[in-house]
């Protein structure tokens, strides 16, 4: 562990364009996980950052990118398979995830009475089904004062995510064969925009749909596929040095607008969710052929260990949260909050050596369709718990 720290939470350093485009890792995304998990940690701890429900933007804007990214290359390659992306999309989501399910299973027979354990099985068997978006959209508001008694509320965003991704690498695979690159760029221009204003409606309409489900969060996702487009990338490589710095810069300082500036008033996603958004694009786009000076800041190793971890941190630190104050049955004050941050560092870390890091490093799940079988088992199991 402290090698891998040597070796890859070391300083950026400033290197030469073709070597910097071509290396798999960046460092400045990982770091950008950590201002995108963060400031979420804080809003739910209720301390300092009063938007930092953002940070959820911010990772699905980090996923279409790096999603797309990966589907181009390869199926470049002509390697792309949809059983190979769906079962790294299960080593990525699913051990961390079915953990932290078993673990407030047994938090919530403890503390939750009858009634709302009901609640919590169902939420847990949407949840686990990748449907708990749909689940919390008729149940509770995202900012609804009970919404925190509800430990898997945070799942909805992961739904969105695999909702979106159950569609999107047969549009991509498709539009590789018949459509060229402008063509696609436009196509992809255009489902953002409809998605975007599909989301300015809702948030005036119906406030729940809108922030809970895919449509009206489909734009965010598409906003960083969008990054990955030969059409696009093309033009940002030809950016000079000065113009990205001040680009990644000011993708910062969006962020940082969106998180201190907005709260649980802001109308939200439709038009607001564009800052973070918009900056976290900035970010990853400055970045992607040149060093930047937002992107030497973000590679910084507590940014890029935070953001190794935020997978995990972003699994457990809300039902800590949820039971820690079902426990006291009161908020936490400034001390009992801070401590308990710290157990959820620990909790994350503990999670990410010895349950993610195994599972997508191959050594325990078989590497082929086999790795479906007990993940299909597992979330049967937890579903039929649940109906039991």
């Amino acid at each position: 562990m402290f090698r891998y720290r040597r070796e890859t939470f070391r300083d950026a350093q400033v290197v030469p364009n073709p070597s910097y485009a071509s290396s798999a890792y960046r460092h400045d995304i990982e770091g950008l996980r950590a201002f995108a998990v963060m400031p979420v940690i804080l809003y739910h701890a209720h301390m300092f950052c009063p938007g930092g429900f953002v940070g959820v933007d911010i990772f699905f804007v980090i996923s279409g990118y790096l999603i797309t990214k990966i589907i181009q290359k390869e199926s470049e390659r002509g390697s792309f398979t949809l059983m190979t992306f769906y079962q790294r999309r299960i080593r990525r989501i699913f051990p961390a995830l079915f953990v932290m399910f078993a673990i407030s299973s047994a938090f919530a027979w403890v503390f939750l009475l009858p009634n709302e354990l009901r609640t919590y099985g169902m939420s847990l068997m949407s949840s686990a089904a990748f449907a708990s978006n749909i689940f919390f959209r008729n149940q509770i508001g995202y900012f609804d004062p009970t919404s925190e008694e509800q430990p898997l509320l945070h799942i909805w965003s992961l739904a969105v995510e695999e909702q979106f991704y159950i569609f999107w690498p047969l549009i991509l695979v498709a539009m590789k064969l018949y459509a060229p690159e402008k063509i696609k760029t436009l196509a992809l221009v255009a489902a953002l925009v409809v998605s975007l204003g599909y989301g300015k409606f809702l948030v005036h309409h119906s406030p729940n749909a809108a922030f809970y489900m895919m449509p009206s969060r489909a734009w965010e996702l598409l906003l960083g596929a969008l990054l990955a487009m030969s059409f696009v990338s093309s033009r940002l490589e030809r950016m000079p040095r000065l113009a990205t710095d001040l680009t990644s810069i000011g993708g910062l300082l969006l962020i940082g607008f969106a998180t201190f500036a907005f709260d649980s008033n802001t109308p939200f996603p439709g038009l607001a969710g564009l800052v973070a958004c918009v900056g976290a694009a900035l970010v990853i786009g400055a970045g992607q052929f040149k060093p930047t000076l937002g992107g030497r800041l973000l590679s910084l190793w507590p940014f890029t260990f935070i953001g190794l971890i935020s997978y995990s941190l972003y699994l457990w630190h809300w039902p800590l949260l949820v039971f820690a104050r079902l426990y006291l049955g009161r908020d936490l004050n400034l001390d009992e909050t801070c401590w308990l941050i710290s157990l959820i560092l620990v909790a994350a870390c503990l999670s990410w050596l010895f349950v993610e890091r195994p599972f997508r490093s191959y050594r325990i799940a078989p590497s082929d369709g086999r790795a479906w079988v007990p993940c299909g088992l597992a979330a049967g199991f937890v579903a039929a718990r649940d109906r039991g």
